[in-house]
């Protein structure tokens, strides 16, 4: 086994001028490559900002949001219907529910000493 000697001092590290010329070059290749999906990213957001607020696009999805209430009433009568008619199934239905909700809550306002969710049973 070798052993340090106590005189030895430790070696400084020497960056040869070629290496500065290679850590310039390769700074300046990052820095371009950085620069050009900076550039990509702000015209992907100008194009998705142009969409957004192109007038036929609005329409299109109002008219989806309107469908989707359509849905949502047509849903909800059948969700009243089965309830008056199966009051005790649709109680438990409603529980079940209610502790998903409660436990997907839970998963995203997690803080760190809480127990994790699927440690719980």
């Amino acid at each position: 086994m070798r052993t340090k000697s106590k005189t030895a001092k430790p070696s400084a590290v020497r960056v040869s001028a070629g290496n500065k010329r290679r850590d310039k070059k390769s700074r300046e290749e990052i820095k371009k490559e950085i620069d050009g999906l900076l550039m990509h990213g702000r015209a992907e957001l100008d194009s998705l900002l142009r969409r957004i607020n192109d007038k036929k696009n609005q329409e299109k999805v109002i008219a989806r949001i309107g469908k989707l209430k359509k849905d949502f009433e047509k849903y909800e009568e059948r969700a009243v219907a089965y309830t008056r008619s199966n009051p005790k199934k649709a109680l438990v239905a409603a529980a079940a529910a209610g502790v998903l909700v409660g436990r997907l809550l839970g998963l995203f306002r997690r803080k760190k000493n809480r127990i994790p969710i699927w440690r719980m049973r």
